[in-house]
């Protein structure tokens, strides 16, 4: 899946997510297990930061990057 794709997909459940009554959104990045889709999904979510809060959807977006999962104890 592109960048665009992911960005379409993500935007219909948040709009879905939003029409049930939800009031904030916090997204996680992916354990980096794949650098490339992790950027992805990191450069998805500063488009949402920027887009969500601005148009259609007045919530707090906020996310979380998982790194902490991808070191060994």
């Amino acid at each position: 899946m592109n960048e665009e794709e992911l960005y379409e997909q993500a935007w219909w459940r948040l709009d879905n997510t939003v029409s049930q009554g939800t009031t904030a959104i916090d997204i996680k990045s992916d354990y980096g297990s794949i650098i490339k889709g992790v950027m992805k999904i990191i450069i998805v979510i500063s488009r949402f930061k920027k887009s969500g809060t601005s148009s259609n959807h007045d919530l707090p977006i906020k996310s979380a990057f998982l790194g902490a999962h991808t070191f060994p104890l």
